[in-house]
């Protein structure tokens, strides 16, 4: 089974006096190619992520984990699932390493704080997604809570 995700941007089109916003599949990212084959586990939240951060197109999106060595993202992604295990009560297997959460461990490295700002937690707030969950624990194994 070949898996790949599928990015899209919105692009305006104009036509005969008429303009209209379409939502076009732009490019087709092999994952698969690099190791992630379960690309669509877990990759909404951090899909919602990126557009927050204002990567709405491909280029961006690569520009961001330009550099990034899939195997060193996978051995990040194993030794997080180590620590859930011993500190949160979690499943091993909890976080995808041939999945969506591979690419999460880049941004949880670099500004997992920002995501935990973004989803404030606690009275009123409802329950925080798990991409501020795991921001909040990826910051508890890094001992910076």
């Amino acid at each position: 089974m070949h898996s790949a995700v599928m990015i899209r941007t919105e692009q305006n089109h104009v036509g005969q006096g008429v303009r209209t916003t379409t939502s076009q599949p732009s490019q087709v990212v092999p994952f698969a190619k690099v190791g992630i084959e379960e690309f669509g586990r877990h990759a909404q939240q951090l899909y919602e992520e990126l557009r927050a951060r204002g990567l709405h197109s491909p280029a961006r999106v690569e520009a961001l984990f330009a550099g990034e060595r899939i195997e060193d993202l996978q051995a990040t992604v194993d030794q997080f699932d180590n620590w859930l295990q011993s500190n949160g009560g979690r499943e091993p297997g909890y976080l995808a390493r041939n999945g969506a959460d591979v690419l999460l461990m880049a941004l949880l490295r670099d500004s997992s704080q920002e995501i935990v700002d973004r989803h404030p937690a606690g009275r009123g707030q409802g329950r925080p997604p798990r991409i501020a969950w795991l921001a909040r624990r990826y910051l508890a194994m890094r001992g910076a809570v």
